[in-house]
């Protein structure tokens, strides 16, 4: 098994988890759906906004320094 297979099914083992958890909430009446819903779309959108403004930021590249200490 590699490792992105692992991550693969821990994901998916997660979402399941989670997925039986809200429908259950829901189904007692514990959680309003639509309104759960809503707050994971704004949530979501955050997200991408965010991981958006990191693909815009120039990354500072760390140049590697081979010589001997005190040589700049």
């Amino acid at each position: 098994m590699t490792r992105l297979y692992i991550l693969e099914q821990k994901i998916k083992t997660l979402e399941l988890i989670i997925e039986s958890l809200v429908e259950e909430l829901i189904d007692e009446g514990l959680v309003d759906e639509t309104r759960l819903d809503n707050t994971i779309i704004d949530k979501i959108k955050l997200l991408n906004e965010q991981i958006e403004n990191e693909k815009e930021e120039p990354e500072l590249l760390s140049i590697p320094f081979f010589g001997k200490k005190g040589e700049a």
